[in-house]
């Protein structure tokens, strides 16, 4: 009866424990609380790799996801506003042994449409207002004043529903490094990391054919 009892404490336990561990989600949810309240305008505050079980690439030049950039302006206040107003729902989840995938459904702002339209006005007022003979600061504050201006009354329209990739490290949940997770990137930053990637190609100057 004593051993009876004890392999039927140990499979309560068990199931207590199972019950009880940390989901795959809780590591999106903390992920998600931390863009929205640490990251601050010199980029430096935020520390993501503690979310992921290697380093996250973004584009096939092996570019890293990195938060360092320059120096703090009105721009970068107001991108960062945009940014962390992001919205949430988490759809299902999926648990494939050490592997996981959570279906999020992202409600933000559409700065991929946003610096779409302000990089094509751009490039048509600097032009005026390098032959207009005002100085390099007001030419650098006339771009500021223009992404403000774009961003005024921009509301949340997009939307998508992505996949986030996790896997079990050390009996703990992080999501998949690399390349793996692009789309939910590209999805909190509102399509910007699709307009980036493709502005960046139609950068590139044309090769010429072969002969």
């Amino acid at each position: 009866m004593k051993n009876k009892l004890t392999i039927l404490s140990i499979i309560i336990i068990t199931l207590l424990m199972n019950g009880c561990a940390i989901k795959p989600e809780v590591t999106i949810t903390e992920y998600f609380t931390d863009l929205q309240t640490t990251l601050s305008t010199d980029f430096k505050s935020l520390s993501i790799e503690k979310y992921f079980d290697s380093e996250v690439v973004l584009s096939e030049n092996d570019q890293s996801l990195n938060y360092d950039s320059g120096e703090s302006n009105e721009m970068t206040e107001r991108y960062i506003e945009l940014f962390q107003g992001f919205e949430y729902t988490i759809k299902d989840t999926v648990i494939n042994g050490d592997n996981a995938t959570v279906n999020v459904e992202i409600l933000t702002y559409p700065m991929g449409e946003l610096l779409s339209n302000y990089v094509t006005q751009l490039m048509t007022r600097v032009f005026e207002w390098a032959f207009s003979g005002i100085s390099q600061e007001e030419i650098t504050q006339k771009t500021t004043d223009l992404f403000i201006e774009l961003s005024t009354n921009l509301e949340k329209t997009y939307t998508n529903t992505v996949p986030v990739y996790l896997v079990k490290v050390d009996g703990k949940w992080l999501m998949a490094g690399g390349e793996t997770n692009y789309a939910l990137f590209n999805a909190l930053t509102g399509g910007m990391i699709d307009f980036a990637k493709q502005f960046q190609n139609d950068m590139k100057p044309l090769e010429p054919e072969a002969k």
